[in-house]
Order: C-alpha cells, then sequence, then structure tokens
C-alpha cells in the first residue's frame, strides 16, 4: 500500500477510537453523577430543613 494510504487509515482508527473510548468514559460515570446530583438535592434540602424530599409543607404563594 501507499504510504498515505495507511498514514489516513492509521489517523482514521486513532480517531474512531478516541471516541469510543470517550463514549465509554461517559456512559461508566453516569452512576456518579447521578449520586452527585442526589447529594446536591440533599444539600438543598439541608439548607431548607427537610427532613426527607417528599414531606415538603406547602408554602403559600404570593
Amino acid at each position: 500500500m501507499d504510504t498515505v494510504t495507511c498514514a489516513v487509515i492509521f489517523l482514521l482508527g486513532g480517531v474512531a477510537t478516541v471516541i469510543i473510548m470517550r463514549l465509554l468514559f461517559l456512559f461508566w460515570n453516569r452512576q456518579f453523577k447521578k449520586n452527585q446530583d442526589d447529594q446536591y438535592l440533599e444539600q438543598i434540602a439541608n439548607a431548607l430543613q427537610l427532613k426527607k424530599f417528599g414531606k415538603a409543607e406547602a408554602t403559600p404563594r404570593s
């Protein structure tokens, strides 16, 4: 094969590998993000002095 053809194939393979690795990284860290979101919600609930998320008192709207 021509050297340029081999270089192009190698480059495209490298780009495809990086894209696949990035997608796998995002997929594996998805659960961590949910946990982090739950921690933020828990901090908000604690700041509002709520014991549980489902037992929020209704407040009148002005």
